[in-house]
């Protein structure tokens, strides 16, 4: 499961992501029991507690971020 999906531009890295069962990755990916909120929480803290150093800002593809000078 990605907490971003790529679709969104999640990057396919082991701090977007985590392994669920096809039940909660169904649940996660369409929200059709309107859960998807309380899931992205949950995820989120996951995350959080596997990698110390996870920012989210860093999951996304971002072609054009680069530096600018002056």
């Amino acid at each position: 499961m990605h907490y971003i999906n790529k679709s969104q531009g999640g990057l396919g890295v082991p701090q977007n992501g985590a392994v669920g069962c096809r039940y909660h990755h169904m649940l996660l990916d369409n929200g059709s029991k309107g859960l998807r909120s309380e899931m992205i929480v949950i995820f989120k803290e996951y995350l959080m507690q596997q990698y110390p150093d996870w920012n989210e800002d860093e999951l996304r593809y971002k072609k054009w971020d680069f530096p600018t000078f002056g």
